[in-house]
Formats: structure tokens, sequence, C-alpha cells
């Protein structure tokens, strides 16, 4: 079966998007690594849905700036927008570096920067 691994990674963008986290996990294999850099990695789909269940939030607004694939490696890059529900706002310049195997995602490790006054 061939991969497409970069139309996978614009279906997880347009996921988060959304706010469809079903979506999201079904690009994802069972064991999924995922996690900030500099903080440990969580493991299972069962504790990231439980990490990342929360309504306080608004879901991002992605905008992607460019993606490179190199084998079964691939790295997203641009800019996000996150908000609170509060009125709290968030913007961050981000790369998601992302590991398949085979047609699904088995880590992403992200790279956050939190852009003050912009």
């Amino acid at each position: 079966m061939a991969t497409d691994h970069k139309a996978t990674i614009e279906a997880v963008n347009a996921a988060f998007n959304a706010g469809n986290m079903d979506a999201f996990f079904e690009l994802c294999t069972d064991d999924i690594e995922m996690g900030t850099v500099g903080k440990p990695l969580s493991r299972g789909k069962d504790v990231l849905r439980k990490e990342m269940d929360d309504d306080s939030w608004h879901p991002p607004v992605i905008q992607v700036t460019g993606i490179v694939i190199d084998g079964d490696r691939a790295v997203c890059h641009g800019t996000m927008e996150m908000n609170k529900k509060s009125g709290e706002e968030h913007n961050y310049a981000y790369a998601d570096c992302y590991t398949f195997r085979g047609n699904l995602i088995s880590r992403i490790l992200v790279y956050m920067y939190e852009l003050k006054n912009q």
C-alpha cells in the first residue's frame, strides 16, 4: 500500500482545526507517542485522549508554512493560534516532527514557541 504522508499531515491539521479528535486518532497507531520537546512523551491513544480532553480551549487555527518529508519521517511547520474560551489569546510558531509506521503516525514531537505581542 502506498503512503501519502503529506495528505496524512494535512488531514491531521484539518482535524485539529475542526476540533475533531476522533479523526486525528484514526490517523495514529494505537501506541502513538506524542509530546512537546523537553517534556516526557505520552504513549497510547487512551492516554492522549485524556490529556487532550480540555473544553476550555477553542479549536486551534493552524497555518502551515511548509511540510518536508524524508521516508518515514516528516516535519510540518507554521503558526498556530490557540485561544481559551475565556478570551485569553495565544499565538505560536511550531514544528511538528512526525514518524510514520506504514500509513499511520507513530510519533509526534512538537516544538512550540509562543509569539508574544504579535
